[in-house]
Protein backbone atom coordinates (compact mmCIF):
# COMPACT_ATOMS: atom_id res chain seq x y z
CA UNK A 1 0.00 0.00 0.00
CA UNK A 2 2.83 2.38 0.89
CA UNK A 3 4.59 1.66 -2.43
CA UNK A 4 1.38 2.46 -4.33
CA UNK A 5 1.04 5.79 -2.49
CA UNK A 6 4.66 6.74 -3.27
CA UNK A 7 4.21 5.82 -6.93
CA UNK A 8 1.06 7.96 -7.14
CA UNK A 9 2.87 10.91 -5.53
CA UNK A 10 5.77 10.58 -7.99
CA UNK A 11 3.36 10.47 -10.93
CA UNK A 12 1.50 13.55 -9.67
CA UNK A 13 4.81 15.42 -9.38
CA UNK A 14 5.75 14.55 -12.95
CA UNK A 15 2.36 15.58 -14.36
CA UNK A 16 2.46 19.05 -12.74
CA UNK A 17 3.20 21.78 -15.25
CA UNK A 18 6.73 23.14 -15.08
CA UNK A 19 6.93 26.71 -13.85
CA UNK A 20 9.63 29.19 -14.79
CA UNK A 21 10.24 32.31 -12.74
CA UNK A 22 11.41 35.45 -14.50
CA UNK A 23 12.59 38.25 -12.23
CA UNK A 24 11.66 41.69 -13.59
CA UNK A 25 13.16 44.91 -12.25
CA UNK A 26 11.56 48.23 -13.16
CA UNK A 27 13.10 51.65 -12.61
CA UNK A 28 12.98 54.97 -14.39
CA UNK A 29 12.87 54.32 -17.36
CA UNK A 30 13.90 50.76 -18.13
CA UNK A 31 12.92 47.16 -17.57
CA UNK A 32 15.47 44.42 -16.81
CA UNK A 33 14.63 40.70 -17.10
CA UNK A 34 16.50 37.77 -15.54
CA UNK A 35 15.97 35.95 -18.85
CA UNK A 36 14.63 37.01 -22.22
CA UNK A 37 14.18 33.43 -23.48
CA UNK A 38 12.15 31.27 -21.07
CA UNK A 39 10.70 27.93 -22.18
CA UNK A 40 7.02 27.71 -23.09
CA UNK A 41 4.67 26.91 -20.24
CA UNK A 42 3.66 28.45 -16.96
CA UNK A 43 5.76 31.56 -16.31
CA UNK A 44 5.73 33.55 -13.07
CA UNK A 45 6.87 37.14 -13.54
CA UNK A 46 8.10 38.54 -10.21
CA UNK A 47 8.16 42.31 -10.70
CA UNK A 48 10.11 44.59 -8.36
CA UNK A 49 9.84 48.37 -8.59
CA UNK A 50 13.35 49.63 -7.83
CA UNK A 51 12.42 53.13 -8.98
CA UNK A 52 11.16 56.25 -7.26
CA UNK A 53 7.69 56.47 -8.87
CA UNK A 54 4.84 53.96 -9.26
CA UNK A 55 5.05 51.52 -12.18
CA UNK A 56 3.10 48.50 -13.45
CA UNK A 57 3.89 45.67 -15.86
CA UNK A 58 1.89 44.50 -18.87
CA UNK A 59 2.56 41.58 -21.20
CA UNK A 60 0.88 40.48 -24.44
CA UNK A 61 1.69 38.32 -27.43
CA UNK A 62 0.63 35.24 -29.41
CA UNK A 63 -2.37 33.59 -27.73
CA UNK A 64 -2.19 35.92 -24.71
CA UNK A 65 -4.51 38.87 -24.21
CA UNK A 66 -2.87 41.74 -22.35
CA UNK A 67 -2.26 40.94 -18.68
CA UNK A 68 -1.25 43.61 -16.17
CA UNK A 69 0.03 43.58 -12.58
CA UNK A 70 -1.69 46.76 -11.50
CA UNK A 71 0.21 49.59 -9.84
CA UNK A 72 3.46 48.73 -8.04
CA UNK A 73 4.63 51.36 -5.57
CA UNK A 74 8.36 52.16 -5.19
CA UNK A 75 10.12 49.36 -3.30
CA UNK A 76 7.18 46.94 -3.72
CA UNK A 77 7.03 43.62 -5.57
CA UNK A 78 4.10 41.92 -7.31
CA UNK A 79 3.81 38.65 -9.21
CA UNK A 80 1.95 37.85 -12.41
CA UNK A 81 1.50 34.27 -13.60
CA UNK A 82 0.86 33.58 -17.30
CA UNK A 83 0.96 30.61 -19.65
CA UNK A 84 3.16 31.42 -22.64
CA UNK A 85 3.50 29.53 -25.91
CA UNK A 86 6.32 29.94 -28.40
CA UNK A 87 6.73 33.39 -29.92
CA UNK A 88 7.70 36.93 -29.05
CA UNK A 89 5.85 38.75 -26.26
CA UNK A 90 5.95 42.47 -25.56
CA UNK A 91 6.55 43.57 -21.96
CA UNK A 92 6.03 47.21 -20.95
CA UNK A 93 5.04 49.65 -18.23
CA UNK A 94 1.52 50.92 -19.06
CA UNK A 95 1.75 53.95 -16.74
CA UNK A 96 1.63 57.32 -18.53
CA UNK A 97 4.40 57.66 -21.11
CA UNK A 98 6.74 55.22 -19.35
CA UNK A 99 6.86 52.77 -22.29
CA UNK A 100 7.61 55.61 -24.73
CA UNK A 101 10.42 56.69 -22.36
CA UNK A 102 12.12 53.28 -22.60
CA UNK A 103 10.15 50.94 -20.33
CA UNK A 104 9.43 48.41 -23.08
CA UNK A 105 11.15 45.15 -24.01
CA UNK A 106 10.35 41.69 -25.35
CA UNK A 107 10.59 38.05 -24.35
CA UNK A 108 11.20 35.32 -26.94
CA UNK A 109 9.60 32.12 -25.66
CA UNK A 110 11.07 28.80 -26.81
CA UNK A 111 8.47 26.19 -27.68
CA UNK A 112 5.45 25.41 -29.84
CA UNK A 113 3.77 28.42 -31.44
CA UNK A 114 -0.01 28.88 -31.30
CA UNK A 115 -1.45 29.32 -34.82
CA UNK A 116 -2.99 32.72 -35.53
CA UNK A 117 -6.81 32.85 -35.60
CA UNK A 118 -8.08 31.79 -39.00
CA UNK A 119 -4.96 29.72 -39.73
CA UNK A 120 -5.69 26.10 -40.53
CA UNK A 121 -3.37 23.46 -39.16
CA UNK A 122 -5.24 20.62 -40.87
CA UNK A 123 -2.89 19.01 -43.38
CA UNK A 124 -4.80 15.76 -43.85
CA UNK A 125 -8.21 14.76 -45.12
CA UNK A 126 -11.38 14.01 -43.18
CA UNK A 127 -12.32 10.37 -42.57
CA UNK A 128 -13.99 8.94 -45.62
CA UNK A 129 -12.37 11.51 -47.92
CA UNK A 130 -14.39 14.42 -46.53
CA UNK A 131 -17.40 13.71 -48.80
CA UNK A 132 -19.67 12.28 -46.11
CA UNK A 133 -20.95 15.51 -44.56
CA UNK A 134 -18.14 16.17 -42.07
Amino acid sequence: MLALGCAAAALATRSSPAKTTVTVTEREYRISLSTKAPPAGLVRLVVHNAGHVAHALSISGPGLATRTTGMIQPGATKALQVTLHGGTFTVWCPVGRHAASGMKTSISVRGPVIPSPGTSTNTGTMPGGGDDGY
